[in-house]
């Protein structure tokens, strides 16, 4: 009986044995585990105070480049930048004494009554575009650069100093505002300045010229065999006279007047960046090339000069800023200031620029047989120079980026600057007081 009990008792602490094992072993892995646990939360906190130095280290990069940043372009740059726009000649010319520039209006809608397309133009048909607006202001700061920041202008601006005309229609009228505005801009947050602007509603003979004439349709009789009959608009008359020039059998785009009566629109749209017709689109070169060649015709210009024509277009203003000039040298040599106007801006429209640089001479060193673009600048200048009087004349517009010297062009002058003297001599055949004489 006492073997069994025993082994009764040795099986019984056998089995304890073996129970307190895995125990013992679940013990020790447990304080294992947590041991594993407790180095790796050390690892991770060690690791996350790493990372969250070089996240400061990174930041602190990063904030020391945005200085960097800020320096280069808002202090250096803003430092060399001039502070107004695209003029590479802001320098006064030596010795100035009195300036006259025409200027072109700004882009303008197209004159049309398509709804779809005038809601693109929230000012109406045939008035300024935004753009137009825009670039008008820019060649003002442009202007200002030349006159006003060197001090030959006031600022603020001086009425008596300065005349601003314009012809009696919107474009001009606005733009001759706007431009004048830029002229004296703050560079920075700019606000609108007022300038006074001068128009003659009816009966203005420097910007317009007679209409009807006999010698204008006796010029298109003897070409065609036929006088122009009366017109509602003047696209029909554009498309009378490329007719009437043969320029519709040269061209398998535009084959008739109706169809070239429209093209004056499409330019209009095209250069406001809008959609047109695929024909027009797709032949857009020759279709400039036909437009500018039916103009100049009725401008008697480039390959259709007529004398008698530039002297109906623009023969009073050619003769109105000889004198000027001439009286303001005059004035000068008295007295050594030019009491007033002595800056003079005329805001006036492609056609009297073109001719009225024929009449010069320089048209083709300047346009090469193109039309005037919007917002083109002509620029006359009156200088002195040892006592002497000098004339420069200088051209730019928005296919440029700079002042282009058309003063060898002129006729009679062989040198920059043209002196006075000559230059006066320029034009005789084309001026006039009376335009009616020319008429006919």
């Amino acid at each position: 009986m006492e073997e069994p009990e025993q082994k009764q008792e040795q099986e019984k602490k056998r089995r304890k044995t073996s129970k307190e094992r895995p125990s013992k072993e679940r013990t020790s892995k447990s304080k294992e585990s947590i041991t594993s646990k407790e180095s790796i939360q050390k690892k991770k906190k060690k690791g996350g105070t790493n990372v969250m130095l070089v996240l400061f280290v990174g930041l602190l990069l990063l904030v020391v480049l945005a200085g960097v940043g800020y320096f280069v372009l808002f202090v250096l740059i803003e430092e060399k930048a001039p502070e107004r726009t695209t003029s590479p000649e802001p320098i006064k010319p030596e010795g100035l004494v009195s300036a006259i520039v025409l200027f072109h209006h700004g882009a303008r809608a197209p004159l049309t009554t398509n709804e779809s397309i005038l809601a693109k133009f929230p000012l109406g048909a045939g008035e300024l575009t935004e753009d137009g607006i825009e670039d008008s202001f820019k060649l003002g700061q442009f202007l200002g650069q030349r006159y006003v920041e060197t001090g030959f202008l006031r600022s603020p601006p001086l009425p008596a100093e300065i005349y601003f005309r314009s012809r009696s229609i919107n474009p001009s009228l606005m733009s001759a505002a706007v431009v004048g505005s830029g002229m004296w801009a703050a560079p920075k947050d700019p606000e609108f300045t007022a300038v006074p602007i001068y128009g003659q509603e009816k009966n203005d003979r420097i910007f317009t010229h007679l209409q009807h004439c006999r010698i204008e349709k006796k010029r298109l009789s003897d070409r065609c065999g036929k006088a122009p009959p009366e017109f509602e608009s003047w696209s029909e008359y554009e498309g009378f006279v490329y007719e009437c020039v043969g320029l519709n059998r040269q061209s398998k785009v535009v084959k008739d007047a109706k169809t070239f009566a429209k093209i004056a629109n499409l330019i209009q749209m095209d250069r406001s960046g809008m959609e047109t017709p695929s024909w027009f689109s797709e032949n857009k070169e020759e279709i400039y090339k036909l437009y500018e060649r039916t103009f100049s015709f009725i401008m008697g210009v480039n390959d259709y000069y007529d004398k008698k024509i530039l002297q109906l277009k623009q023969g009073v203003l050619m003769k109105t800023i000889l004198d000027l000039l001439k009286n303001r040298w005059t004035e000068w040599q008295s007295s050594h200031k030019i009491a007033k106007r002595k800056f003079i801006a005329y805001s006036v429209q492609e056609w009297l620029i073109m001719a009225f640089m024929e009449a010069l001479g320089c048209a083709k060193e300047a346009l090469n047989g193109s039309i005037p673009s919007n917002n083109a600048l002509l620029m006359i200048e009156l200088s002195d120079e040892d006592d002497e009087a000098f004339v420069q004349v200088l051209y730019i517009d928005k296919t440029m980026n700079s002042l282009k010297d058309i003063t060898k062009a002129v006729r009679l002058c062989d040198r920059s600057p043209c002196p006075l003297a000559k230059f006066l001599q320029c034009c005789d055949d084309y001026t006039v007081e009376d335009p009616k004489i020319v008429c006919g």
